[in-house]
């Protein structure tokens, strides 16, 4: 909480946003503190996405989350190739949804609903696919 009241409380725009060339001021400089609190929240930011992909991934090679195990899996047996560009993908994916707040969730499985109701056929086959990978 307190660093996103840290970010939003900046109003949304830096004068680096405005001037560009200052970027280049080192941080020790005055008035350079934008580069100093960009520098912490940059690594909060980070950490925030790295912890629970590690953990994750963590948790896959103790074989704990077997669905997610098993859908890398037979994509690896399938010849393809799990890239630095996936890992990236999927640890901002997997940090955008876990910070999302209760009204894009309750969106975002509303919007889940309707396009099933709409589109059956896209349903049977995401149930056809985790009854492969759950063998059920």
């Amino acid at each position: 909480d307190i660093l996103t009241n840290r970010i939003a409380s900046g109003g949304g725009i830096w004068p680096v946003d405005i001037f560009p060339a200052l970027k280049h001021l080192p941080m020790w400089f005055p008035g350079a503190s934008f580069k100093r609190n960009a520098k912490i929240w940059k690594a909060k930011m980070e950490e925030f996405a790295d912890r629970p992909y590690e953990f994750v991934k963590t948790e896959i090679v103790r074989s704990s989350f077997l669905l997610l195990a098993k859908r890398v899996t037979s994509q690896q047996k399938k010849g393809t190739a799990h890239t630095a560009t996936d890992d990236h993908d999927i640890r901002w994916t997997a940090n955008s949804m876990y910070s999302g707040t209760i009204h894009t969730t309750i969106t975002t499985l509303s919007h889940f609903i309707l396009a099933m109701v709409q589109h059956p056929h896209v349903l049977r086959r995401a149930q056809a696919e985790l009854d492969d990978i759950l063998g059920s």
